[in-house]
C-alpha cells in the first residue's frame, strides 16, 4: 500500500508563519482532477433564474450607429415625415450606441430583410431609403442575424444544462467501483485490485441483478461552457435523461432539422467530446460501473478530427450554431482550488508513488491565511515560477452546504470544506489559452508540513 500523507500548516501547539498557500497556479491538469468553468458576463451574474425577460444588447458595430445618424439627418431634412415618434427614439438609441431589446432586434431583422429594395433605389428623400438607414442599414441586418443566433444558443444551452443538473446520477469516486471493461488485461497492481473489488461486489449481487446502461460525457477538458459544465457535473445518464435535453429549439439539428440531438452531436460543430457507455450494477449499497468504451455510432465519436475519441471522429454533422464564449465575456474563471480528503498523487526523490491530502479544517486555514498574507493576486502558469499579480481574485469562499452553495448552482458537485475561487483574467494571452483548453484548473503552490497516516 502506498503511503498516505496529510499536509497541514500547523502541528499541535506549534505554528509556522511561513507555511501555507503562496501562489494559485493556472494549470493544464489540476491535481484535484476538477476543472474550473469559464463564464460569460450573463452566465456569471445569473442567479439561476430564467434569462432576463428584458435583457438588451448594444454590441452592434459603428457602421450601424453611423447609418442610424445619417437616417436621422435625412429624416429631419424631409420634416420628419419618415418615422413615428417610437421609430425616431429607436434610431436615436442606435446612433448613441444604447442597448436595444431582443424584440427590437427581431423587428430589425424582419424589416431590413425585406426592405433592401427601397434602399437600393437610391432616392435619398424616399421614406423607404430613410427608414432602411434609421434601422441601421445592411450592417444592422448582419448583426441582428448573428445576435439572434447567439441569443438562441444561450437559451438552448441554459435549458439543456438546467436539465443536465437535475437528471442523471452523481458519481462519487469514493463510493463506486470503476472498472475499465475495454482492457484485455490488468496493466498494474492498482488495476488488479480494482478488478478484485469489482468481482467481490458483483459476487454479492443476486444473479438476476440486471445491468443498467448509462452514459458519461467523456473527452478532454471542456473548452465551451456547455462541455465544461457537463464534465464538471460528474454524472452518468440514461438515454432517457439525455433525450430530455433535446426538447428545445427546433432547427438546431444538422441542416436545420427538427431537433438537436445532444446524444448524437454532443456540444456541436468541432466538439471534442463523446459519450462513454457504462454498465452499472447497483443494489443500493454497492455500485459497480464497468466502462464499455465509446458509445456506438455518432454518439461515441467526436466532431473534431484533431481530438478524436477512441472510436474516431465524424464530419461536423451538427448545425452551424454551436456553444461558445460570448463576445462580451468578462474573462472570469470559477472553480475549486482545494477539495478536502482528495488524494493527490506525488512521487518522492526515489520515484516512489505516494498520496497527499488536506482536511477541510486545514483548507479553511489555508484559504484564510492566503487572504491575510495578501497573496490573493499571485498567479503563474503550470508552476513555471513566473509569478504575476495581473489577475484579480474576485471571490473566495468555503463550501459549507454542498446542496445550497453557489458552487452547486454553477454546476459543481463538491463536498463540504471545498475552497472555491473566482479570478478575473486580465492577460489576453492567458485567456486565449483558457478558451483553447490549454489551461483547465487551479493548483495550489506553497509550503506544508507532512503528517503520515495509517
Amino acid at each position: 500500500m502506498n503511503k498516505i500523507i496529510e499536509l497541514v500548516i500547523n502541528l499541535e501547539e506549534f505554528e509556522f508563519s511561513d507555511l501555507g498557500a503562496e501562489i494559485i497556479s493556472l494549470v493544464e491538469k489540476p491535481a484535484i482532477e476538477v476543472n474550473w468553468m469559464a463564464f460569460s458576463e450573463e452566465e456569471f451574474e445569473d442567479d439561476g433564474s430564467d434569462l432576463q425577460q428584458f435583457a438588451s444588447y448594444s454590441d452592434y458595430p459603428d457602421s450601424v450607429k453611423n447609418n442610424a445618424q445619417r437616417g436621422i439627418d435625412l429624416n429631419e431634412a424631409v420634416n420628419n415625415k419618415c418615422a413615428t415618434l417610437v421609430g425616431k427614439q429607436r434610431a436615436q438609441q442606435l446612433a448613441k450606441g444604447e442597448a436595444i431589446s431582443e424584440e427590437t432586434i427581431k423587428r430589425m431583422k424582419s424589416y431590413l430583410s425585406r426592405a433592401a429594395v427601397y434602399y437600393e433605389a437610391g432616392d435619398t428623400e424616399a421614406c423607404g431609403y430613410i427608414s432602411y438607414l434609421l434601422w441601421g442599414g445592411k450592417s444592422a441586418l448582419t448583426w441582428a442575424e448573428s445576435k439572434l443566433n447567439q441569443i438562441e444558443n444561450e437559451k438552448f444551452e441554459k435549458s439543456v444544462l438546467d436539465i443536465a443538473k437535475e437528471v442523471g446520477e452523481v458519481i462519487d469516486p469514493t463510493e463506486i467501483i470503476y472498472l475499465d471493461g475495454t482492457k484485455d488485461s490488468f496493466a498494474s497492481v492498482g488495476d488488479f485490485l480494482e478488478g478484485a473489488k469489482a468481482l467481490d461486489a458483483l459476487g454479492d449481487l443476486p444473479l438476476s441483478t440486471p445491468a443498467e446502461i448509462k452514459y458519461r460525457y467523456a473527452g478532454p477538458a471542456g473548452q465551451r461552457t456547455f462541455c465544461a459544465t457537463l464534465k464538471a457535473l460528474n454524472r452518468v445518464y440514461s438515454r432517457k435523461d439525455i433525450t430530455a435535453m433535446n426538447a428545445f429549439n427546433p432547427g438546431f439539428g444538422p441542416g436545420g432539422s427538427a431537433t438537436y440531438s445532444v446524444f448524437n452531436y454532443k456540444g456541436g460543430t468541432n466538439c471534442r467530446h463523446y459519450w462513454e457507455e457504462l454498465l452499472q450494477f447497483n443494489n443500493g449499497t454497492k455500485n459497480v460501473l464497468i466502462s464499455m468504451g465509446p458509445a456506438s455510432d455518432d454518439a461515441g465519436e467526436s466532431n473534431n478530427d484533431d481530438y478524436q475519441s477512441p472510436a474516431g471522429s465524424l464530419p461536423n454533422n451538427a448545425s452551424l450554431k454551436f456553444w461558445s464564449f460570448s463576445e462580451d465575456d468578462k474573462m472570469i474563471i470559477t472553480g475549486p482550488a482545494m477539495i478536502p480528503k482528495q488524494l493527490i498523487a506525488r512521487k518522492d526523490e526515489l520515484g516512489n508513488l505516494f498520496w497527499v491530502y488536506f482536511s477541510k479544517d486545514t483548507i479553511e486555514k489555508i484559504a484564510r491565511k492566503f487572504l491575510a498574507d495578501n497573496n490573493t493576486h499571485n498567479t503563474d502558469i503550470n508552476h513555471d515560477g513566473q509569478v504575476v499579480k495581473e489577475n484579480t481574485l474576485l471571490e473566495s469562499w468555503i463550501v459549507t452546504d454542498p446542496e445550497l452553495d453557489k458552487a452547486k448552482a454553477l454546476g459543481f458537485n463538491v463536498p463540504e470544506g471545498t475552497w472555491m475561487a473566482s479570478y478575473k483574467i486580465n492577460n489576453k494571452e492567458t485567456w486565449k489559452k483558457i478558451k483553447a483548453g490549454e489551461l483547465n484548473g487551479y493548483s495550489i503552490e506553497g509550503s506544508f508540513l507532512e503528517v503520515a497516516q495509517n
